[in-house]
């Protein structure tokens, strides 16, 4: 294996893992060869199943043709279901040999697709079973069209054993095969499944064998090294020691590499040494100056904070009297935006007065012609009051009158009873005369007729009186109801005049007011004038102040911040002067400790800086 040892990392991960994979190839494939196999014969055996059916099928629908033609001749069964049977054993027959739709039902509803026979010797004996079926279809349809034939009913009846027996050889053939080739395809799956086993323990073998050549070539090589970086990391820093080289791969040129760093850590041991005593002397230098310059700057550091104390309190000072100055100007520019607010509010107040003046003269004008108008409505709505009165009291008479009318329909009334009760009087009397009282019982016949006639008419009037007696007094319910309503009317109209009267009263005395208030106001306008003209001038006055103080607060801040970057500056020295100072013991102490450390390591005086692989 010299050769597999020499090749790169990649490749030899590559040959490992491609031969891993191989064999991850190899089961899946094999498993689903397996399973193909498995499902195509299935699809077989369940295709000879439909076919053994259908063909046992047709065994059965020979006998029943046979029987439903017999009773066709007797009148028994009608044509549609003969020819119904017919069309199914033909067309299954048909499907059988060369393939194509199968009836799965004897109504033809549903059906199942044929591949044509494969095997010659079966499709020879359907082939046989198709020529006696046309001679059987042929008797078959011979009666159909007449059944008195009795020479075509002694073929079918011979043709029909003949077909089944032929059927029967059929099925029996396909039976027969169906269990031959069955042999055949569990021998197959039996061979493919040893070829599968056989695929799974030579995956196994050669994954077997990459997991251990990978751990010879690679991984104890790596252990090995390991072993002996760790007896130099744990051997007191012996640099002396070397790792051994067993490839030429990047293992290899990875120990290549840390015999290299051995070599050159060695080599900087060895100058640390040197380079740590020179250091040591220099570091005990800067220490003592680094304490001398500490000294110095922490009596500066104590001259400036005084310094900085003083100017931080002037310029405290300072800014205190610039706040009130601000606060004075900022209380004058409220009292100015006061007396400006106050005389543009003056201002619009007189011109909203003016407004309002002419609102009210506009107001007393409007209230005189309403006042007339209602003056008049006043004396139309009395009008109208009186109107209803007198509409009252005629529908009163009205009313009084139809109760009259009541009265006379009630004496027609029993007039008509009366003269009713004569004529059955007078009829009855005609019946007692005989033919003498003929004309007579006609007359009281007329008579009683008229009577009826009168007493219906009387009834009608008097329901259609008293229908209008009840609207008579619905009418007058209603006006008395609006007779009410103008007394009402004619009272809020009265009210409406006396409030119109003091509206107009009161118009003119707030006429009279807005003229003395706009007055006033005017007044009022020029005062806030000149007060607002004063104040002005006063503001102006202590901006100039204020403004001063700023310029003054400007300079004071400018100072106290010169002061504390004066005073941080130096603070900064002091600490970088302690730093530097304690920098240079630990310094002191680091070079000490270095050489203690450095000392630990073993090497080699004679080692060299390594040269370039």
């Amino acid at each position: 294996l010299s050769w597999f040892r020499d090749l790169r990392l990649i490749i030899k991960s590559l040959i490992a893992h491609g031969l891993i994979l191989l064999t991850f190839l190899i089961i899946p494939i094999l498993v689903f060869q397996l399973l193909e196999e498995q499902r195509i014969i299935s699809l077989e055996q369940k295709l000879d199943g439909v076919r053994i059916n259908l063909a046992g099928r047709q065994r059965m629908l020979t006998q029943k043709m046979s029987k439903e033609l017999l009773l066709f001749t007797m009148n028994k069964i009608d044509k549609e279901a003969v020819q119904k049977t017919m069309t199914t054993f033909e067309q299954t027959l048909h499907a059988l040999t060369n393939g194509g739709n199968a009836p799965t039902d004897l109504q033809l509803k549903n059906h199942r697709e044929l591949p044509p026979m494969e095997v010659i010797k079966i499709k020879n004996q359907l082939e046989k079973v198709m020529g006696l079926w046309h001679t059987f279809k042929s008797n078959s349809m011979k009666i159909l069209e007449n059944p008195e034939d009795e020479k075509a009913l002694n073929d079918l009846i011979h043709n029909n054993t003949i077909i089944l027996s032929e059927m029967n050889q059929a099925v029996n053939i396909m039976q027969a095969s169906a269990e031959e080739k069955n042999l055949v395809l569990q021998s197959q799956i039996s061979a493919f499944y040893w070829r599968v086993v056989s695929g799974l323990i030579i995956s196994f073998l050669i994954t077997t064998v990459s997991f251990f050549v990978i751990n010879l070539i690679i991984i104890k090589p790596v252990k090995h090294s390991l072993l002996m970086l760790k007896d130099i990391s744990e051997g007191k820093g012996d640099l002396t020691n070397k790792v051994t080289i067993h490839s030429k791969d990047e293992v290899g040129l990875l120990f290549v590499y840390i015999n290299q760093f051995i070599s050159f850590l060695s080599h900087i041991i060895i100058q640390i040494k040197e380079v740590t005593g020179k250091t040591k002397g220099i570091s005990q230098n800067l220490m003592a100056g680094s304490e001398e310059a500490a000294a110095s700057l922490e009596e500066m550091k104590h001259n400036i904070e005084g310094i900085k104390a003083k100017s931080v309190h002037l310029d405290n000072e300072i800014h205190s009297t610039n706040q009130v100055a601000n606060r004075v100007r900022e209380f004058i520019s409220d009292v100015t935006r006061l007396i400006a607010s106050q005389s543009s509010g003056i201002s619009d107040a007189s011109a909203s007065i003016e407004e309002m003046s002419a609102s009210i003269q506009s107001i007393v004008k409007v209230s005189v012609e309403k006042l007339k108008i209602v003056n008049e409505l006043e004396r139309t709505a009395s009008y109208g009051e009186k109107g209803m009165k007198e509409n009252v009291e005629i529908i009163k008479k009205v009313a009084s009158s139809a109760h009259v009318i009541m009265d006379m329909i009630g004496v027609i009334n029993n007039i008509a009873e009366q003269t009713n009760l004569l004529a059955m009087n007078a009829a009855i009397e005609a019946a007692h005369a005989g033919d003498a009282g003929k004309g007579f019982a006609v007359v009281a016949d007329e008579i009683r007729k008229l009577a009826e006639d009168t007493s219906k008419n009387s009834h009608d009037i008097s329901n259609s009186l008293k229908e209008v007696i009840n609207y008579i007094h619905v009418s007058e319910e209603s006006t008395n109801k609006t007779g009410d309503s103008f007394v009402n009317i004619v009272g809020g109209i009265k009210e409406v005049a006396g409030g119109m009267v003091e509206i107009e009263t009161a118009m003119q005395e707030l006429e009279k007011g807005s003229s003395n208030v706009l007055l006033s106001l005017n007044s009022l306008v020029s005062i806030a004038s000149d007060v607002k003209k004063s104040s002005d001038e006063m503001d102006q006055r202590v901006g100039t102040i204020t403004e001063s103080m700023n310029n003054l607060l400007d300079i004071s801040a400018d100072t106290k911040n010169g002061m504390e970057e004066v005073a941080y500056g130096v603070n900064e020295l002091y600490k970088i002067a302690e730093v530097v100072s304690k920098s240079g013991t630990m310094n002191n102490d680091s070079i000490t400790e270095l050489e203690v450390l450095v000392s630990q390591f073993k090497v080699d005086d004679r080692d060299a800086l390594p040269q370039e692989v």
